[in-house]
C-alpha cells in the first residue's frame, strides 16, 4: 500500500499538502494516505488565504479535485496561477480574489452563490452557467487593457440581478 500512498502524495502541490497539515487536515504532507483522502473527501469549508498584509505563498491549489463536498473555498491573497475547481461541484462560494489567476472556469460550479475574483489577471469571464449566483465581485482585472473585461452571464445589463455588484 506504500505505494498507493506516495501516488496520493504527487497528487497535491507541495505548498498546499503542507498548508493542509498545519490546519490538522492531513498528518504528513510527505506522506498523504488513503485516509486523509477520505478525510479531504468530506471537508465541506477550506480557507487557505493569506491577508494583504502578508500573502499567502502558495502557487497551486493541486489536489483541490480531492475535496469533492467543498462548498466554501477562500484562498484570497496568495499567487495563484491557475485554479481547477472543475471538479468541486458542490461549491457555493468561490473566494479567489488578490492572485495571479489568468483564466477561471466555473462552468461546472452551477451552485454557485457568490463568487469574488476581483484583483486577478483575468482577461474574461463566463459565469453563464452560474444561474444562481447572488453576489459577483470581479473588478481589477485587465481585460484586454482596452475594452471593459468581458463578462459572460445569463443576464444583460438591462437584467442584472439584485445584489450582483458587476
Amino acid at each position: 500500500a506504500a505505494s498507493d500512498a506516495t501516488d496520493f502524495t504527487a497528487q497535491f502541490d507541495p505548498d498546499f499538502a503542507k498548508e493542509l497539515q498545519k490546519q490538522g487536515i492531513i498528518a504528513d504532507a510527505g506522506n498523504i494516505t488513503p485516509e486523509d483522502m477520505e478525510k479531504i473527501a468530506a471537508i465541506t469549508s477550506l480557507d487557505v488565504s493569506g491577508t494583504e498584509d502578508a500573502p499567502g505563498a502558495l502557487t497551486s491549489l493541486q489536489g483541490i479535485e480531492y475535496f469533492e463536498s467543498l462548498t466554501f473555498l477562500k484562498c484570497d491573497s496568495n499567487q495563484l496561477t491557475s485554479l481547477d475547481v472543475s471538479r468541486n461541484t458542490a461549491l457555493t462560494e468561490l473566494q479567489c480574489s488578490n492572485n495571479q489567476l489568468t483564466e477561471l472556469d466555473v462552468r461546472q460550479n452551477t451552485a454557485l452563490t457568490g463568487l469574488w475574483c476581483y484583483d486577478n489577471q483575468l482577461t474574461k469571464l463566463d459565469v453563464s452557467a452560474n444561474t444562481a449566483l447572488t453576489w459577483l465581485s470581479c473588478e481589477n482585472n485587465p481585460g484586454d487593457g482596452v475594452s471593459t473585461f468581458p463578462v459572460t452571464a445569463w443576464f444583460d445589463n438591462e437584467t442584472v440581478p439584485a445584489g450582483l455588484d458587476v
